[in-house]
């Protein structure tokens, strides 16, 4: 049955159980448009706090806290978001959030963590939400509404145990760095792989041909004349190959990579090194948002986006703040207009706190050393990490097996039968493998470069925004003090605030407000 709080007094609240259950949780009206369902219909402004079941009808009465109304209407929300990411599970909780949560100390709000980890607020409290419901967190409401997710101090183990993707997922990430080096050394095994069956095919051909001319014309010396193969007389291929895997024997030399890992990189290159730049930006701003009192103005955030550069002209204003509507869906912020026509944007649901720091540089110092200016400096992209000699000898590798599967390729066209049947089926993957072994490298080097381009115009955009902030422009002074006067300080949540909480019963915790009361009494 629902539990529905009918206001009756000052201090002092009947509670009733409706007679039949609803789907829904919300407050009721007059119309009946939320409690449809219940056959006694509820009186305006009667509130639904929590769904529970009774044998039959009861009324009981006791004290309820003042700010009863914003508790059920905080809960009611997060009621509606735990409906939403039951079909989700655990798949819906990021792991940044898990990491804050840790970090923080167990007890968050949504801006907290929104803030932490750059998550939208909207997303932030869906994974909150979902977390909640694996790891057996609880909430706590205070006076004004706000909601408190208090977690377990081992919320990591409690996972480990209660949720069994949550003991895969761990699992995958402690065995992935291992299957990561396999697949890496994979390709320099396959290069050599294919040098051995290329050249070793040649060698095989030419003895057999030779062996046939032998018996045919009964001469050792005639197997160099008349059009017909000859035997590979130069150093060994596979001397190349001994000598650039020459000091690494396939283990990872200190503070660098193997030589199979460097052929992975001179085809693939070795990742993208903005890969954390989404992830560091959004907490980048969420951290600036709350450090300036939630009030800020495009100037100050445009160094962390992707903007067109500013006006360069003395005076001149950017009206085309367009990049802030992804910063305001994000964070729950709001335009407003000052009375100079100039536009600041306030994020009030930013500023609710339990740690009382706004301050995220504790969770993002391993990314600070990327872009620890006052700007985001993208870096951009290198060929490959491998060292100049590790590179020229993949290089060398890559065109000695050019150089084998052409080769190959013109003995079996003079041959009217091949020797090794299965040099059929197989020459042409070798030879695929062979051209794209050099052709993927010199795609690739072409298009960083160009991707390097943009990289440069974007952190000079970035750059001259941030300049413009130091050079002190009126327009740009007279919006920070707009932007100033706008600020409000972090709403800390204290122990005290909070009215009421998941982890007790109501019926208990208003029984310790009475016990409260009276000793105030006495």
């Amino acid at each position: 049955m629902w539990l529905c709080l009918v206001p009756g007094g000052h201090d002092r609240t009947t509670v009733r159980t409706c007679t039949r259950c609803v789907t829904v949780l919300g407050r009721c009206t007059e119309s009946a448009s939320v409690a449809r369902g219940l056959r006694r219909l509820c009186a305006p402004g009667e509130l639904v706090l929590n769904r529970v079941r009774r044998p039959e009808r009861r009324s009981v009465s006791f004290p309820v806290a003042a700010g009863a109304a914003a508790s059920a209407h905080a809960l009611r929300c997060v009621y509606e978001q735990s409906e939403e990411s039951k079909s989700f599970g655990l798949n819906a909780v990021d792991d940044r959030v898990l990491g804050a949560v840790e970090s923080l100390g167990g007890r968050v709000t949504v801006a907290d963590v929104a803030a932490r980890t750059g998550l939208g607020l909207p997303t932030a409290q869906r994974c909150l939400v979902a977390l909640a419901n694996v790891a057996g967190g609880h909430l706590e409401v205070s006076r004004d509404g706000e909601l408190v997710y208090a977690f377990p101090s081992n919320v990591r183990r409690v996972l480990l145990q209660e949720s069994i993707i949550f003991a895969l997922r761990n699992r995958w990430e402690k065995i992935s760095p291992f299957l990561n080096y396999l697949v890496r050394i994979s390709f320099g095994i396959l290069l050599i792989a294919s040098i051995f069956i290329i050249y070793t095919s040649i060698v095989a051909i030419s003895s057999s041909v030779q062996s046939r001319e032998d018996d045919r014309r009964s001469s050792y010396n005639r197997s160099y004349g008349g059009g017909s193969l000859y035997v590979w007389m130069g150093p060994s291929p596979f001397d190349l190959i001994f000598y650039a895997n020459h000091g690494y024997s396939g283990r990872r030399r200190e503070g660098g990579m193997s030589f199979l890992e460097s052929i992975f990189s001179f085809l693939f290159g070795d990742g993208n090194p903005n890969a954390d730049l989404e992830t560091y930006r959004w907490r980048r701003i969420g951290e600036t948002i709350r450090r300036l009192g939630g009030a800020v103005t495009a100037e100050q955030i445009a160094p962390l986006l992707d903007v067109p550069e500013p006006p360069e002209s003395r005076g001149a204003v950017y009206v085309d703040e367009s990049f802030m509507l992804p910063v305001l869906e994000r964070f729950g912020g709001r335009p407003e207009v000052t009375d100079d026509g100039d536009i600041v944007y306030v994020f009030p649901d930013l500023l609710n706190t339990v740690s009382g720091s706004g301050s995220t540089s504790g969770s993002a110092s391993s990314e600070q050393s990327h872009y620890d200016k006052g700007y985001i400096e993208e870096q951009e992209y290198v060929f490959s990490k491998a060292s100049s000699g590790q590179i020229l000898g993949a290089a060398g590798l890559g065109v000695l097996n050019l150089l084998g599967a052409v080769t190959l390729g013109e003995y079996m066209a003079q041959l009217r039968a091949v020797p090794l049947p299965f040099l059929k089926w197989l020459y042409p993957p070798l030879l695929a493998y062979a051209l794209a072994f050099l052709i993927i490298p010199a795609v690739r080097w072409y298009r960083q470069r160009k991707e390097n381009e943009r990289i440069q115009r974007r952190n000079r955009a970035r750059k001259a925004w941030y300049q413009l902030l130091q050079k002190r422009d009126p327009n740009v002074l007279r919006k920070l003090e707009s932007a100033r006067y706008l600020r409000s300080n972090l709403r800390k949540i204290q122990a005290e605030d909070i009215t009421y909480t998941t982890a007790k019963s109501l019926i208990e915790q208003n029984q310790e407000l009475l016990d409260d009361f009276d000793k105030k009494l006495h």
